[in-house]
């Protein structure tokens, strides 16, 4: 399934919540409670606003998949292996085509063992994130990918990455089965629509990642 784009314009958007769902007060004059109330409807509704594009987004931040990681990785001495293990993990899954009206969560995802490319992607990310590791998510038109930073990590190995301010974010397709921390996807950097951090929170400028492939 394609990354979940909502292509909406924002004032649109708004025009919509105010007269269905009442998350908007109409006779409100202040231009903080409506980004207030907006910012509620994103976050509850789970989607976030990249280069004027609506995404569906969940990232889980408490520790829902803290018992499966602690699992996974009781035996690693290095980050490395730990966030193989994770990678591991995900991309073994069945592979289902998304519906954008049931959208599946990370506790979801496990649970049945299968999902697309923004799940699977999300899932690593709540991972990762849990256990203080760096992520991106990086979406194209149909598309949607990890990019994972490894601490304490190099190599003379041919792998695959994007790089934001001297940091290092390995690409992580959790879509193939026979992919591996730093394959390369095939996804050309020009077909990026937009990459956001998961730590951070924030938007990247795409013309400030760079990408090295092998």
């Amino acid at each position: 399934m394609s990354a979940k784009a909502l292509i909406i314009p924002v004032l649109l958007l708004i025009a919509v919540l105010v007269y269905r769902t009442g998350y908007f007060d109409a006779h409100s004059s202040s231009k903080e409670m409506r980004q207030l109330e907006e910012a509620t409807y994103m976050r509850d509704n789970h989607l976030i606003l990249l280069s004027g594009i609506y995404y569906w987004y969940d990232v889980k931040e408490h520790r829902e998949m803290k018992p499966i990681t602690d699992a996974l990785d009781y035996r690693c001495k290095n980050d490395f292996c730990k966030i193989e293990n994770y990678f591991n993990y995900v991309k073994k899954m069945h592979y289902e085509i998304g519906n954008r009206q049931k959208e599946k969560n990370s506790v979801d995802l496990v649970m049945k063992g299968q999902g697309d490319c923004d799940e699977r992607s999300y899932l690593l990310a709540s991972m990762l994130l849990q256990n203080g590791y760096e992520t991106i998510i990086v979406y194209t038109q149909d598309h949607a990918f990890a990019g994972v930073h490894i601490p304490n990590y190099s190599t003379d190995e041919p792998r695959s990455y994007l790089e934001y301010e001297h940091k290092k974010f390995y690409y992580a397709e959790t879509t193939n089965v026979n992919a591996y921390l730093g394959a390369y996807n095939g996804i050309e950097p020009n077909k990026f629509k937009a990459i956001y951090s998961v730590n951070e929170k924030k938007e990247l400028p795409l013309n400030e990642v760079k990408a090295t492939i092998f």
